[in-house]
């Protein structure tokens, strides 16, 4: 392979960006040197403010989520451990005398 912007270190088939002759000739004086607003859109589509109540409500309402899911489970675990305890109460004993 003869390919001059092939690295020989790279694996094969990765090759270097090819060099654009345009940033090699700006000079420093022609580049921009104060900020430059966009132009054209005069209103965002959404508020950083909006967006910050959807994201804490959003985690608020997952951590909610998640606390009721243990409670739930906490308390299905509780009255099948009660069951449980009943019923070998409640069993005759079979141990050796």
């Amino acid at each position: 392979m003869s390919d001059v912007s092939q690295d020989p270190g790279l694996a094969p088939g990765l090759q270097r960006s090819p060099i654009n002759s345009q940033v090699l000739s700006a000079s420093p004086q022609s580049r921009a040197s104060e900020f430059v607003a966009v132009s054209g859109t005069d209103t965002e589509s959404t508020s950083a403010t909006a967006m910050l109540v959807a994201a804490y409500s959003l985690f608020w309402l997952l951590l909610l989520g998640f606390v009721w899911m243990t409670w739930r489970r906490q308390q299905n675990l509780s009255s099948r451990l009660q069951d449980i305890e009943s019923q070998i109460k409640s069993a005759p004993s079979g141990g050796n005398p």
